[in-house]
């Protein structure tokens, strides 16, 4: 039997239509695969190096334009489908970069991510909202100052409360200023360069403090870094000669007895870039000279210490914050003789940008927890991050952490537990550097009211508009019982928020909230 034309002329298409069906079912069943095999070569060569990172912390544009092309550098992948990929910083003594990873396998990573990842960075979910009214807890004071050019980029600030003084270092001209109760500057040294942190010296004659000078400001593996000591006679002297130079950018120098002779050392945190560590310095009898380095953690972004005998064995063990790559808290226990054991509490994914943390029994049980804030959004990813903010990690015993509390704050970088109202618990108050400036710049500076245990409430202080803070300090600078606080003020905008900054360099260069509580309770 002969088929109509019509029939006939149809068939074909029927054919033609299967076979395109098929062969799309075929390229879906393709890209399934290869995503799937994307996610298992992203945990293999993602979390060697560091917490892996899952697709939802980035959006789809900020993964394929920012983080996968520095991914990929990093594993030897120069080129992909035509874009080529900047090379990584070199450091002081580069070595070859070396191709760690097969084209294939790379095209299946970024199939995975840029398949899996979100649209749009995924938005803020905050339990309660920010109280618009502003607390009345604090008065803001404003130092003695004049209007200049270069405007200030306050890169330290501190309260002594041994001589009721505030300590500040400006960026621009790498000068450390002492300024009274008043505040009157009332002292200055030029620096090696850019300080970073002061370890203050006892009131006591003979007594030294330390200046860790960062070397550059920007990232960077020049060896530039330094510390300076700062010596307590009739007056505050800083020594000419540089206890230590050539160091990886370093952000906080300790002094303690961390090897048991009787002497004093310094830890010192090397933030570097591609490269840092933790160390320790052995120093002379004198405390002016290192005389050896001992490696604690060989690896970039240490950014906060804390030297505490955690296991009250009657040695000083370390807590550090690592805030590079492969971001966490790590615990290194003193075993004696200048050894640590280290071991890591805490691991995060590098997008979260570690900014700091402190050690702080919260909620009254007789261990230390953990306050720590994410927030540093200058790198790869300047997205806002839902996950940026303040978190509480309770202490479980035996260097044991579990997650009691998280807060989302936008670039949030540090927080200070205090009673600033005197009702017997810790409050909480964060700055931010990275604020959301577009729709929510209450975030640069926050107060939270602690309820009871792991609860508080949030609130907005009129300060926040005031400065770019991007350090604080708190403690009773007049002496009057109370917590105050002293902000600094980098004044420079951020980059994902250019031309806020004309405001900013009009401003000083640190303010000090006097708190108010101690007064309000003494009226009648």
């Amino acid at each position: 039997m002969q088929l109509p034309d019509r029939t006939r002329l149809f068939t074909p298409y029927c054919y033609l239509l299967l076979l395109l069906a098929a062969a799309a079912c075929n390229e879906d069943l393709a890209r399934i695969n290869r995503v799937k095999e994307g996610s298992l070569l992203a945990r293999r060569y993602c979390a060697s190096c560091h917490a892996f990172p899952g697709p939802a912390l980035l959006d789809k544009t900020t993964w394929e334009e920012d983080v996968l092309p520095v991914m990929g550098a990093r594993l030897g992948i120069k080129n992909y489908h035509g874009s080529y990929y900047r090379a990584p910083v070199l450091a002081d003594t580069p070595g070859a970069v070396a191709n760690l990873i097969a084209p294939g396998d790379w095209d299946r990573i970024v199939a995975y991510y840029t398949t899996v990842a979100p649209w749009r960075p995924l938005p803020q979910r905050r339990s309660q909202p920010v109280s618009s009214q502003a607390m009345a807890l604090f008065t803001i004071r404003e130092p003695a100052w004049q209007r200049q050019a270069p405007a200030p980029l306050t890169s330290f600030v501190c309260i002594d409360t041994l001589r009721r003084d505030i300590w500040m270092a400006n960026a621009q001209d790498s000068f450390l200023y002492r300024y009274n109760s008043r505040l009157q500057p009332v002292q200055r040294w030029r620096t090696a360069s850019v300080v970073a942190d002061v370890a203050l010296p006892a009131a006591a004659s003979g007594s030294r403090g330390y200046i860790t000078c960062l070397g550059t400001l920007y990232p960077s593996d020049a060896l530039r870094g330094s510390i300076q000591v700062l010596e307590q006679q009739d007056t505050l002297e800083l020594l000419p000669e540089l206890l230590r130079d050539r160091l990886p950018r370093p952000v906080q120098s300790l002094p303690a007895d961390l090897n048991g002779d009787g002497r004093t050392d310094l830890l010192v945190c090397g933030f570097g870039f591609n490269r840092g560590y933790l160390a320790w310095l052995e120093l002379d009898t004198a405390g002016r000279k290192a005389i050896q380095e001992h490696l604690l953690l060989p690896q970039p972004g240490a950014i906060k210490a804390f030297i505490h005998d955690s296991n009250e064995d009657g040695r000083p063990d370390i807590w550090v914050l690592m805030g590079q790559g492969d971001e966490g808290i790590w615990y290194l226990e003193n075993a004696g003789e200048g050894r640590f054991n280290p071991r890591r509490v805490l691991q995060f994914p590098p997008a979260y940008g570690s900014s700091s943390f402190a050690l702080q029994d919260v909620d009254h049980d007789g261990r230390e927890d953990i306050i720590y804030t994410c927030g540093d959004n200058a790198d790869d990813s300047r997205v806002l991050k839902a996950y940026h903010g303040v978190y509480i990690y309770r202490n479980l015993g035996n260097q044991r952490f579990e997650q009691a509390y998280f807060y989302p704050v936008n670039g949030c970088y540090k927080a200070i537990a205090r009673d600033f109202d005197l009702d017997g618990d810790e409050d909480l108050l964060t700055i931010s550097f990275f604020a959301d400036y577009g729709n929510q710049p209450q975030e640069a500076l926050l107060y939270f009211m602690n309820q009871g245990g792991f609860n508080f409430t949030v609130h907005t202080l009129p300060a926040a508009k005031l400065g770019h803070w991007i350090c604080m300090d708190a403690a009773d600078l007049d002496g009057d019982g109370d917590t105050d606080v002293v902000l600094g003020n980098f004044s420079q905008a951020p980059v994902n928020f250019p031309g806020l900054g004309t405001h900013w360099r009009n401003a000083p260069p640190f303010i000090v909230l006097e708190n108010n509580t101690h007064r309000f309770r003494k009226k009648p």
